[in-house]
C-alpha cells in the first residue's frame, strides 16, 4: 500500500516508512555503494518507530537516540538551486548517470569549502539540498568510489567544457596556477617552478577564461613540475578553440607553442620577457618612448606611447612595445619605498646603481602579437587579462581551493571537477548580482553567509516543514534576486527525470 506524501514528511532522516495493515512504521536506512553495478542502495538496519495521524513520528527503543527536532540549513543553498539550474541541466546532458550527484557535491563544496570526502555525510545531513534532492546518498566510502570513477570521466568532462559559447572575434585567456601538496603517493604531486614556491611540492592547475562573459570555460590538472608552457598545446586541442584570440603569460612562450598556434591559424598575444632577443636592447628601455612621440593613446587618463616592430622569425607576427608612463612611476616610488625600509635614506651606491638599472624597464610591455586589430584595441584586449586574473584570484581564494586534503590522486582529480562546477555556481551568481546593480552591497560570499543562517525546521508533532530566521532585509534580498522561499513540503520539485 502506498504511503500517502503527508506521512512521508513526517519521517526522521535517513529513514524511510512502510505501510503494514494501516500502521506507518519508520526503518531507519544506511547508504551503501555497490562497485559492480555503480548504483547507491539503501539498507533497512531495524524500525524505529511509527507514524500516526495529527501526531507525528513517535520513536521506540531503537529510535529515542534519533533527534525529534530536525534544522536544515536552506536560504543559501535554496538560492544556489535555484540560480544555477542551466547548469543542472547541462550536467545532465554530458552525465546522465552521475549529474545528481555532481551537482549536489558541488553545492555542499560551494556552501562548505574545506569540504573532504571524510566530512560529507555531516554536509548533506546538515543541508536542505538532503531533502529537496533526497535520491542522492552520500558518506565517505560512497564519494571516495565516486571521486575515483569520476576521474576517469575526462570525456565526458572536455565535452561539457567545450559546449560553453565562445563569442565570435572573443579572447580567451590561460592562466596557470599552483596550490601546494604533500602526498607521497600522489604522482602528480612534484616539486614546482612557481615562483616563491619552488621548494614546495606542488599540484599544477590550468584555467581558460572566455573575456567577454569572463565566464571560466576550461579547466586541467598537471603534475607539479609541468610547466604552462608545456601543457598548453593539449588544453588547446581539448578546449578546440576557433575564430577567437588566445591571451597568455610569458608562462606559455615557446618556440614550439608559438608555432603551434601560427600552424592553427589563431590569433593570439603574449607578453615576452625582458632578455628576448625579438626586441633590439635601444627599444626596452622606458626612455625609448621618446623616440616615438607620435604614436600614443589614452588609457585611464594617461599616455600609452607604442612601437610596433615586424617580427622575422614568426611569420605574419609583429611585436608592439608598449610605454606607460604613469606606470613607470607609480612601479619606481614602489622600488625606492622598498628600498628606504631596508637600507634607510642612505642607500647604498651599489645598491643604487642596481636599482636604477631595474627602473629602466618599469612600465615597459612587449608583446608578440598575430592580430589584425590597431595598438591600441591590443593594448586593451591584452589588459583584460589581469581584470579577469584577478577576478579568478578572488573566487579561487574565497572558494579555498586546496589539492592538499586528498591522498590519492584519482580522488584529487575527481574533486577537481567538482571544485570547477563551483567556479560556474560562483561565475552565475556574481552575474545575477552585476545584472541586478547589487554587486556594490554584496559579493557571492556573502550573499552565501548571509542566508546561510535561514533554516528549515520540523519539530515532528505536525510533520510540517517551518521558516525560521527570515528577516525583512534577508526577504528584500531574496525578491532582489527573484527567490522565493517556501516550506520544503511546498517547493516545487526539481526535474531530475
Amino acid at each position: 500500500m502506498a504511503v500517502p506524501e503527508h506521512i512521508n514528511a513526517m519521517k526522521p532522516p535517513s529513514s524511510e516508512v512502510q505501510c503494514i495493515k494501516g500502521h506507518y512504521y519508520v526503518y531507519a536506512v544506511k547508504s551503501r555503494y555497490d562497485k559492480a553495478t555503480k548504483r547507491s542502495y539503501s539498507d533497512r538496519i531495524g524500525c524505529i518507530g511509527k507514524i500516526y495521524e495529527g501526531v507525528g513520528f513517535v520513536p521506540n527503543k531503537k529510535g529515542q537516540d534519533n533527534s525529534i527536532s530536525v534544522t536544515k540549513e536552506y536560504g543559501a543553498t535554496h538560492t544556489v538551486m535555484e540560480l544555477t539550474k542551466g547548469l543542472f541541466d547541462r550536467l545532465r546532458k554530458h552525465f546522465p548517470s552521475d549529474f545528481l550527484r555532481i551537482y549536489v557535491l558541488a553545492i555542499l563544496k560551494l556552501m562548505e569549502t574545506d569540504l573532504t570526502s571524510k566530512r560529507i555525510d555531516w554536509a548533506y545531513e546538515r543541508s536542505a539540498v538532503s531533502l529537496l534532492l533526497p535520491e542522492v546518498h552520500l558518506s565517505k566510502n560512497t564519494v571516495t568510489d565516486f571521486m575515483e570513477r569520476l576521474s576517469l570521466q575526462r570525456g565526458s568532462m572536455v565535452s561539457f567544457m567545450r559546449e560553453f559559447q565562445i563569442a565570435e572575434n572573443s579572447s580567451v585567456i590561460f592562466d596557470g596556477t599552483s596550490q601546494t601538496a604533500t602526498s607521497n603517493d600522489n604522482p602528480y604531486v612534484e616539486r614546482g617552478y612557481t615562483p616563491g614556491k619552488k621548494n614546495t611540492t606542488q599540484i599544477r592547475q590550468i584555467y581558460a577564461f572566455e573575456t567577454q562573459t569572463r565566464r571560466p570555460i576550461y579547466y586541467n590538472i598537471l603534475p607539479g613540475n609541468i610547466t604552462d608552457r608545456t601543457a598548453l598545446i593539449t588544453s588547446f586541442e581539448e578546449l578546440d578553440l576557433k575564430n577567437c584570440t588566445i591571451i597568455l603569460d610569458n608562462g606559455f612562450f615557446s618556440d614550439s607553442n608559438i608555432r603551434f598556434m601560427l600552424d592553427e591559424e589563431v590569433k593570439f598575444m603574449i607578453p615576452l620577457k625582458s632578455n628576448t632577443t625579438l626586441v633590439d636592447k635601444e627599444y626596452k628601455p622606458f626612455l625609448a618612448y621618446k623616440t616615438v612621440m607620435g604614436n600614443s593613446f589614452k588609457y585611464h587618463n594617461r599616455f600609452i606611447f607604442y612601437r610596433e616592430i615586424p617580427c622575422d622569425k614568426y611569420e605574419g607576427c609583429k611585436v608592439i612595445v608598449y610605454y606607460d608612463e604613469g606606470r613607470n612611476k607609480e612601479l619606481e616610488k614602489e622600488r625606492f619605498k622598498k628600498a628606504n625600509k631596508k637600507y634607510g635614506e642612505d642607500i647604498p651606491q651599489e645598491a643604487l646603481v642596481k636599482l636604477y638599472k631595474e627602473c629602466e624597464m618599469l612600465g615597459v610591455t612587449m608583446l608578440l602579437v598575430k592580430s589584425n586589430s590597431d595598438a591600441k584595441q591590443i593594448y586593451l584586449d591584452f589588459k583584460t587579462r589581469w581584470s579577469i586574473e584577478s577576478m579568478f584570484d578572488t573566487m579561487k581564494n574565497t572558494l579555498s581551493f586546496t589539492m592538499n586534503y586528498e591522498v590519492k590522486y584519482t580522488t584529487q582529480m575527481g574533486w577537481s571537477f567538482i571544485e570547477f562546477i563551483c567556479l560556474q555556481m560562483h561565475y552565475e551568481i556574481n552575474e545575477i548580482l552585476i545584472r541586478e546593480d547589487l554587486y556594490t552591497k554584496y559579493d557571492v560570499n556573502d550573499v552565501l553567509s548571509y542566508l546561510k543562517s535561514i533554516e528549515q525546521s520540523n519539530c515532528n508533532v505536525d510533520g510540517q516543514w517551518r521558516i525560521s530566521n527570515l528577516t525583512q532585509k534577508k526577504k528584500e534580498l531574496l525578491d532582489s534576486l527573484g527567490i522565493s522561499l517556501q516550506p520544503i513540503t511546498q517547493s516545487p520539485e526539481y526535474n531530475i527525470g
